[in-house]
């Protein structure tokens, strides 16, 4: 067997509808280009990759214990983003848990997609939990993409990676499952699987192309990457990852500002509001959306304060963005450090 399988590319196939645009040449933004909306940051799975793996980190940060997002603050956050002067361009229904732990998840996917918020609705799933049922649930409610993380492609690898689960043939089967749901409902779903590679053999990543390709309209692999506070533990888990998500963008460790904060928010599970979707111990937060419209957070004084921090090189001033690993692999289109000297007068309200 030979090592096929491609990283994951830069342009996904579900945005070629809309190319990217050049960040700095767009801000500052009146609507997020997306939001992320954590339906469950509790998760079925213990991933060594993953910060909500390890239990002792969360209690060491102070996170609080993990919990379901209410429908109440669901719909209250709905409402608000149906008031921005455009629809998101993607609405991530996934952040630090596993979202299919959330029985509303469909009705959650109905809504938004009633109130066209979003062009996009994209949800990140292990898979697990994704029943015929819930399949069919999903699509119904008018779900974009699925994008399936495979942890690995053996029983043996699932259980060193995830700790608690096992039954890789399950996943495959699951996905299937998926995949002849869509087509017997002819609906325009696309099912995206992706496998981090933790020094895959050949042999591997074929069986991952073999059990995949056919109930997939894209797989792909991607190289480790670690998360925010990267100095407390490292998720790369050694490999020491020299180039970013997509195999091909090297590493930038001297990045100033990270464009996250200028372009989108990530609502937690709890409610608070998180600059970006890398912040798993909450400890950027910038507003809290039980208490504050989401209007009101993007356009607010934290924010504010929150992105100047960055351009003026000061984000070591946040515990959660010093060490940040997630910043050295910005795509080029979304790099600010060229432009903080004109960027910076238009968030500190001066003129330019």
């Amino acid at each position: 067997m030979t090592k096929t399988l491609t990283y994951l590319k830069k342009s996904r196939p579900w945005e070629k509808d809309r190319p990217r645009l050049r960040l700095a040449e767009s801000l500052p933004l009146t609507t997020p280009l997306g939001m992320q909306i954590d339906p469950s940051n509790l998760c079925n799975f213990r991933c060594q990759f993953c910060p909500t793996g390890h239990p002792d980190l969360l209690r060491q940060v102070g996170r609080s214990k993990g919990q379901l997002m209410s429908w109440t603050l669901y719909e209250k956050l709905i409402s608000e983003l149906y008031a921005f002067p455009q629809p998101l361009k993607t609405l991530s229904l996934h952040k630090d848990g596993e979202p299919l732990i959330n029985p509303c998840i469909a009705e959650m996917v109905s809504l938004a997609r009633e109130r066209n918020i979003a062009d996009k609705i994209i949800i990140l799933t292990n898979a697990s939990l994704l029943t015929r049922e819930m399949s069919t649930a999903l699509i119904k409610a008018g779900l974009d993409v699925i994008r399936i993380s495979v942890e690995h492609v053996s029983a043996e690898g699932y259980r060193k990676f995830t700790q608690t689960y096992d039954n890789y043939d399950q996943i495959v089967r699951n996905v299937q499952i998926l995949h002849e749901e869509r087509e017997r409902l002819q609906a325009p779903l696309f099912i995206a699987a992706k496998l981090i590679d933790f020094g895959l053999t050949g042999d591997e990543l074929e069986i991952f192309t073999r059990d995949f390709s056919s109930c997939c309209d894209e797989i792909s692999r991607t190289p480790a990457q670690g998360w925010s506070l990267s100095e407390i533990f490292d998720f790369t888990l050694g490999s020491q990852p020299i180039v970013s998500l997509d195999g091909q963008t090297p590493l930038n460790p001297k990045r100033v500002a990270c464009p996250f904060p200028f372009y989108t928010m990530a609502v937690n599970a709890n409610g608070l509001v998180s600059p970006c979707p890398d912040d798993w111990s909450h400890k950027a937060t910038i507003g809290d959306a039980r208490a504050e419209t989401l209007q009101e957070i993007w356009n607010g004084s934290r924010l504010q304060e929150f992105r100047l921090m960055h351009l003026d090189g000061q984000r070591s001033q946040n515990v959660a963005c010093a060490k940040c690993h997630c910043i050295q692999g910005i795509p080029e289109d979304s790099d600010l450090d060229a432009h903080l000297e004109q960027l910076t007068p238009l968030f500190a309200g001066e003129k330019p």
